[in-house]
């Protein structure tokens, strides 16, 4: 068991919540609760008991068959030997409350569901048909694999570039990914989601992808030139093209007005926004400010 002089460092280094009203529960004297070397927490006695994964106090396991179904086996981290009882698909409040001799301790902790056995892709390419458990975005390769009510499926990306929108091999029972497969060619990127390819231009980090012309370079948004032949580059864009010039103020609806019309006290903009930060002006020459 863990000193309170050496718990409360190692609390604040993992960011875990310290305080019994945080936690929300009811605790008895002789409890004590603390950190074990690999990060999970541990505790014995000073709480009160709920069902497993129903309330900040979560039961502690270390597989899947210590928890009643379907909760899982949830860890901290993926380093995590052993873990508590929650719900798969989220990440849930877990409590430890009790005390370290005259100190009370309460530590709170996220447990990530699915960092539990039954949401973790195996190491070997698994064989399509035999039985699985909850593991979805399984990645071999070129190869992807899910578990879809409780089989594995597998598919490898087609040799070329599929049609955009055509069916993929989709997975029905997933609930933690709509996407079952990513992939990447020369010129093209294509993503199976929800039993259709959608595919795109592969452009590099200064590019966007367009209609059939495949990428142009980000500059090329919202220049008022229809680069993509499809005006996509320049559908969702406000004000002018390439938006107001040096020596010009931007209004809120994105129209441009002379920089001079700033403060002029006249609502150059339509919209009052070129006279709404002005300073006051008291007794001063020109028109006041408002």
């Amino acid at each position: 068991m863990n000193s309170a002089s050496s718990l409360f460092p190692m609390v604040m280094v993992v960011g875990l919540a310290v305080g019994a009203a945080s936690c929300g529960q009811t605790t008895e004297p002789g409890g004590s609760g603390g950190l074990s070397s690999d990060g999970a927490a541990t505790g014995s006695g000073g709480t009160t008991s709920v069902a497993p994964g129903t309330g900040p106090e979560c039961s502690s396991c270390s597989a899947d068959a210590d928890c009643a179904s379907p909760l899982v086996c949830g860890r901290l981290t993926t380093e995590s030997a052993d873990g508590f009882c929650v719900e798969g698909a989220r990440t849930t409040e877990c409590c430890l409350t009790g005390s370290d001799g005259n100190v009370g301790i309460s530590l709170c902790l996220y447990v990530d569901g699915r960092l539990s056995d039954a949401y973790v892709c195996p190491e070997e390419h698994p064989a399509p048909g035999a039985t699985c458990q909850k593991q979805e975005d399984c990645g071999y390769g070129a190869d992807a694999c899910w578990c879809d009510g409780g089989v594995w499926e597998c598919s490898s990306c087609p040799t070329t570039a599929p049609i955009d929108g055509s069916a993929c091999e989709d997975c029905e029972t997933c609930m933690l990914s709509a996407t079952t497969q990513e992939c990447s060619y020369a010129s093209t990127n294509c993503d199976c989601t929800f039993g259709t390819w959608s595919c795109g231009a592969n452009c590099s980090d200064a590019e966007v992808s367009c209609g059939a012309v495949g990428c142009i370079d980000e500059e090329e948004v919202c220049d008022g030139v229809d680069d993509c032949d499809d005006g996509s580059d320049e559908d969702e864009c406000f004000g002018p093209p390439g938006g107001c010039t040096p020596g010009q103020f931007s209004c809120e609806d994105d129209s441009c007005v002379d920089a001079s019309a700033e403060c002029d006290g006249v609502d150059d903009c339509d919209d009052g926004s070129d006279e709404s930060e002005c300073p006051p002006c008291f007794g001063c020459g020109g028109a006041p400010g408002p």
